[in-house]
């Protein structure tokens, strides 16, 4: 068999699902659903949130995992079938208002996925904490955090600091600055927000009268190129790598801790990766997770070292510790 026979084997029916999953989400958003339906966002993610979780399953299993409970991804799948027909034929059988109903079903329905997925993954581990964890422990968190994106971003507009870091998001993106006197005078925040914003006291102005956010810009440089690229959801999806970043990361901090078996790091990196703070974290813009993660990177490095030398640790030792710290 040519390398091409072998690679369309094992990559081409992945591929046609995540086109055919794409195709039914683009469906599902364009056509039949209301644009005022506050569930129609999350009823187009979907199709494509269920190849995602499917991906997963397989990927963990030829990894060396356990293979997912055939029984339990057929009563997942009818499951929140059933519940997506609730949420299409809701309104014409009188049954409005079952937006609340309909998503605690879908969230227990996740968190059954979840939880049968990291028991799972736990032979990934082995018998002692591997110095770099799969990337199957940051794709499962960000899998989850997306799912949960259109309903809480539907629910939630950005508040206190976060349409400030969002307009200057999008003054780097589309204007390559800081200065937001174009952007408040354009009206800018509606692109990610129903009310008008205003400078806040005490924000910086330049020698000529530039308006300047308080707010630094490096997370908004982060932001910059998916928000450009994707908008609001773009920028809010970079939010939930970043948090997902923060849980793989806490784990592989895990292994620095001897007296922590696998077991006990898988059950701690869960609570860390699918309970509050970093769940709730994970759609908004805020500074706490990017901020958590440079910590973690920070004290990994710290605790990865050995004793310094007469000379001290090498620069690559001194760069691993310093540049986070500096990026706080």
């Amino acid at each position: 068999m040519s390398a091409w026979s072998t690679w369309r084997a094992e990559h081409g029916a992945t591929i046609a699902q995540v086109f055919g999953g794409a195709a039914a989400s683009w469906f599902l958003l364009e056509v039949p659903i209301p644009a005022g339906d506050p569930l129609r966002t999350t009823l187009a993610a979907l199709p494509l949130v269920m190849i995602a979780f499917a991906w997963i399953a397989r990927a963990v299993e030829r990894a060396g995992g356990r293979k997912y409970p055939t029984l339990g991804a057929w009563g997942e799948g009818v499951g929140v079938g059933c519940l997506a027909l609730l949420g299409f034929a809701r309104g014409s059988l009188g049954f409005g208002g079952l937006e609340g109903v309909i998503v605690a079903g879908w969230t227990l329905g996740l968190a059954h996925r979840v939880g049968r997925q990291l028991l799972a993954m736990r032979p990934l581990l082995g018998q002692t904490l591997p110095s770099r964890p799969s990337y199957l422990f940051f794709a499962l968190p960000f899998v989850a955090y997306l799912a949960i994106l259109p309903w809480s971003t539907e629910r939630r507009p950005p508040d206190g600091d976060e349409p400030y870091y969002l307009l200057v998001t999008h003054s780097l993106a589309y204007d390559f600055d800081a200065d937001l006197t174009d952007d408040y005078a354009d009206g800018d925040w509606k692109g990610f927000l129903d009310r008008p914003i205003g400078p806040q006291p005490g924000d910086p102005v330049g020698p000529q009268g530039e308006k300047y956010s308080r707010h630094n810009e490096a997370l908004p440089m982060l932001l910059a190129p998916s928000y450009r690229l994707l908008g609001l959801g773009g920028a809010l999806a970079t939010m939930a790598a970043l948090a997902a970043a923060l849980a793989w990361t806490t784990l592989r901090l895990a292994r620095r801790y001897p007296r922590l078996s696998p077991s006990a790091a898988l059950w701690g990196y869960a609570l860390t990766a699918f309970t509050p703070p970093l769940l709730l974290y994970s759609g908004q813009v805020w500074v706490e997770v990017p901020a958590a993660l440079l910590s973690i990177i920070a004290l990994d490095q710290i605790r990865t070292a050995a004793r310094p030398g007469p000379w001290g640790w090498g620069w690559k030792r001194w760069l691993g510790i310093g540049l986070p710290i500096l990026l706080l």
